[in-house]
């Protein structure tokens, strides 16, 4: 039995790798079905609104423009979820480095990857939260541009309220957006007082 503990830390190692995998691909997933799902949305709504301002905008309820910043909406969603996929990740992938990668043995990805990310100032070449503010923005102005069509620019100037749903979205998408950039180093802190915290309840000798 003298090396099953080694056999568990190597199972350990490619069950957490796997997890990692995982949620790696659930990230892709769920920001390809927003992103498609968003366009849909936009396209149906935007046909449907056109083509009533063409025969009888008189139908059209301005309530029916708050549809166009289901989008909007559906981005920041997105980013919030992206984000807690990335901080599982996070959180695997520090215990990695803390247990498995900083006694100096076997494979050192992780170390160097926090390397990388300093260099590279971390996930700021990450083009997800660019597309998804690409969309937030596009669905603003469109839901801005339906309202003039259907009440005339002077609608907005009397009605600053329609303007409420749309910052209280942008500040939401700021917060998930400095959430997704941040390091999550309390993550790696924790793991680290979890390893002292073992150490010491080790029995000596």
């Amino acid at each position: 039995m003298a090396g099953a503990p080694q056999e568990f830390k190597i199972e350990e190692f490619k069950q957490l790798h796997e997890h990692i995998r995982i949620f790696e691909t659930a990230t892709v997933n769920v920001f390809t079905v927003s992103l498609v799902a968003s366009v849909t949305l936009l396209s149906a709504v935007l046909a449907w609104l056109f083509q009533q301002h063409a025969t009888d905008p008189s139908r059209i309820r301005v309530a029916f423009c708050y549809v166009l910043l289901g989008p909007a909406v559906l981005s920041v969603f997105t980013l919030a979820l992206i984000n807690s996929y990335k901080t599982a990740i996070y959180r695997m992938g520090y215990y990695i480095k803390v247990f498995f990668e900083e006694p100096g043995e076997g494979p050192q990805w992780h170390i160097n990857l926090v390397r990388y990310r300093t260099l590279a100032h971390g996930e700021q070449n990450d083009p997800a939260p660019l597309i998804l503010w690409a969309v937030l923005v596009i669905s603003f102005a469109l839901f801005i541009v339906s309202l003039v069509l259907m009440r005339g620019p002077e609608f907005l100037s009397k009605e600053w309220g329609h303007f409420t749903v749309p910052l209280l979205l942008t500040i939401e998408m700021i917060r998930q957006h400095l959430a997704f950039a941040s390091d999550r180093k309390t993550i790696e802190k924790t793991w680290h007082q979890i390893k002292l915290i073992k150490h010491q309840e080790e029995p000596a000798g």
